[in-house]
């Protein structure tokens, strides 16, 4: 903790009152455990548009950047093997609403067309 604290440039105390007031992890004996339970706000392609959803934890926000990155590289490259690892998946957003990602070519290259090139934004929510 005293490395991240000191990479973060705060003191440990400063340091361990954040993990402790945000949850973000908790302390066993000695050693701590992340649990990463943040809200983050994202950009995500779903049901044949661009919606901004807020997700939480890091796993879901990852796997929706990952999915961006995936159609990005679809678009420059037009490989439809780089969607093939999100068909059926469905991401659950507070308040338990699903949004499957869209993988569909055709939705995805109108989407491209439409406005411009898809930047993700990531922002937590505090």
């Amino acid at each position: 903790m005293s490395a991240a604290a000191r990479e973060a440039h705060v003191s440990r105390e400063r340091f361990r009152t954040f993990l402790d007031a945000e949850e973000v992890a908790s302390r066993h004996g000695r050693a701590w455990t992340i649990t990463d339970n943040l809200v983050r706000e994202l950009d995500m392609i779903s049901q044949g548009r661009r919606q901004v959803v807020r997700v939480r934890g890091f796993d879901a926000a990852s796997t929706i950047e990952k999915h961006n990155a995936a159609v990005r590289a679809f678009l420059r490259t037009r490989d439809i093997g780089l969607l093939t690892p999100f068909d059926g998946v469905v991401m659950t957003t507070p308040p338990a609403r699903k949004h499957p990602l869209e993988t569909r070519p055709n939705v995805l290259l109108r989407l491209a067309s439409s406005d411009g090139a898809f930047e993700a934004v990531y922002r937590i929510i505090i």
